[in-house]
């Protein structure tokens, strides 16, 4: 068929064929770490990774057309979850994308999604697409939601804190500032940006505009600590700030002035590579990653004579590191945790409400 060339012919798959294929090609990621997976096309859920898919036609395939988010699960508790669905839909109405089910039944996925993976800490993920329909740019009949438990992030501990990452002003462009609120899956500017600093010897790269502002890193917010102890955070109107970092600059007001960490107050604004250059400490933080420090920026050390850690993260970063986990474990009345009804899904009848 193909002149020049020997071939074999491209298979036609039987539904059967496809069934089992899908059952068995499944990547070790998803084997390991991957507990449930809800669908609106489907109409529920499923807990074998292998039938975790979007179908091809959907815009948030071929257009990155879909909003995202994600809560963190901890011990069987989703912390933030209203303040994560209250910026899932802020991000929804921004794109023009209604929901395809009540604000009630939306909660009732989640929920469930989550005690069907019988998973104790992960990620829950969600999506709403554009939905299904022709390959043009609006016309579809109605919009997708999908949501996926992953115990990924869970595992996520191979980041080295004491020696901190090195960061690199990117050459990528940054989102404009209405993209930068609205939280959709086209990625693609991180992920080149990440790659660029990679084949720099570098962990990180920042998106920095043409007045030489740091905006951010890819898929984290950006923040320091300058030497005369002000932790400065993006404000949160610039979309800049995520969530795990405004839990930080509340955190680190509680302990400003005081004894056990070196911040004397919180500033919300934007800084430049300048700044970051001289300051005491600066931190890349992330719902994923935490808050992991910043030894240097364009192959110069960031806190030369500010702290005696030589080449290293400062200390800093490792305490706001822990108020920012243990404020993710469950307390009692607190109003950031959810608990996750396992016991209607799994069977778990203690748990039963």
């Amino acid at each position: 068929v193909v002149k020049g060339a020997r071939t074999t012919a491209t298979p036609r798959l039987t539904p059967e064929r496809v069934m089992q294929r899908l059952a068995e090609t499944q990547h070790e990621t998803a084997l390991k770490h991957f507990g449930s997976f809800y669908s609106s096309e489907l109409g529920g859920i499923v807990t074998q990774p292998g039938f975790m898919v979007v179908p091809m036609d959907d815009h948030m395939v071929h257009k990155g057309d879909a909003v995202a988010e994600s809560v963190l699960l901890v011990d069987g508790y989703l912390y933030q979850l209203e303040a994560r669905l209250a910026r899932f839909r802020a991000s929804a109405g921004l794109a023009g994308l209604p929901l395809p089910m009540s604000e009630e039944r939306l909660l009732r996925v989640l929920l469930d999604t989550a005690a069907a993976s019988m998973k104790m800490n992960g990620m829950l993920h969600f999506w709403l697409s554009r939905g299904r329909g022709t390959f043009g740019l609006v016309d579809t009949p109605c919009t997708s939601l999908y949501a996926l438990l992953s115990t990924e992030v869970a595992y996520n501990t191979h980041i080295d804190r004491d020696n901190g990452w090195k960061a690199v002003a990117s050459p990528v462009d940054p989102r404009s500032a209405y993209f930068t609120v609205l939280r959709s899956t086209s990625c693609i500017q991180s992920a080149v940006a990440q790659l660029e600093a990679y084949s720099r010897g570098a962990d990180l790269g920042l998106f920095v505009d043409s007045a030489g502002t740091v905006l951010s890193g890819p898929d984290c917010s950006i923040a320091i600590l300058t030497r005369d102890g002000a932790l400065v955070v993006p404000p949160d109107d610039t979309g800049l700030a995520g969530m795990a970092a405004r839990n930080v600059a509340e955190l680190a007001m509680q302990y400003a002035g005081g004894d056990d960490l070196p911040i004397r107050e919180v500033q919300r604004r934007l800084f430049t590579t300048q700044e970051v250059a001289a300051a005491a400490e600066a931190f890349a933080i992330s719902s994923v990653i935490g808050v992991v420090g910043i030894s240097h920026l364009d192959d110069q050390w960031i806190g030369e004579g500010a702290h005696e850690y030589a080449e290293q993260a400062g200390p800093v970063s490792l305490g706001l590191n822990e108020m920012l986990v243990a404020d993710r474990q469950y307390r009692q009345g607190s109003d950031r945790h959810t608990e996750v009804p396992y016991g209607y899904m799994t069977g778990m009848r203690s748990q039963l409400q």
